[in-house]
């Protein structure tokens, strides 16, 4: 019953009969595992193919996604993202202090140090909206150079 016969089937080697037998002995068997053993399987893979999807999103997101800036009358959205699917920040036009780019650097758990520089727009109320971590260098220096001309601060 191993693919040769069904190949053989469809070549005319085996008439319709056989072919019939063949697909309800082997192919229709149900598991006979239990329900338990499925649930737990189901908890033990829920961890690792949700690891494996952020890392997945998060390549797709390196290639294809975007950084975007829209100001408007008296609201400006952040939308970081790919296509439609993605995430939108709002902040009032008003309430913006600062726009700086801010660079970081700490010590992970095996002792190497890491950097990450993103902008920072900062409200007045202390509000921190920070974006733009994948950009290049010289991306985000344009990028906070031009939000501090088009909102007139520091």
């Amino acid at each position: 019953m191993g693919k040769y016969e069904i190949a053989n089937a469809r070549h005319g080697g085996a008439g319709r009969a056989d072919l019939r037998e063949m697909q309800g002995s082997d192919c229709s068997r149900r598991c006979q595992c239990g329900d338990g053993y499925c649930l737990l399987l189901w908890i033990f893979l829920t961890p690792f193919l949700a690891i494996g999807a952020a890392m997945l999103g998060a390549f797709v997101s390196t290639i294809a996604g975007r950084t975007e800036i829209q100001l408007r009358d008296r609201e400006g959205i952040i939308f970081t993202g790919i296509g439609r699917l993605g995430r939108k920040r709002r902040f009032d036009l008003a309430e913006v202090g600062e726009v700086r780019v801010l660079d970081e650097s700490w010590c992970d758990s095996d002792g190497d140090r890491r950097q990450r520089s993103s902008v920072v727009i900062e409200t007045k109320s202390s509000k921190e909206i920070r974006f733009g971590s994948m950009l290049t260098e010289e991306r985000k220096k344009f990028l906070a150079g031009a939000l501090r001309k088009i909102l007139g601060v520091l």
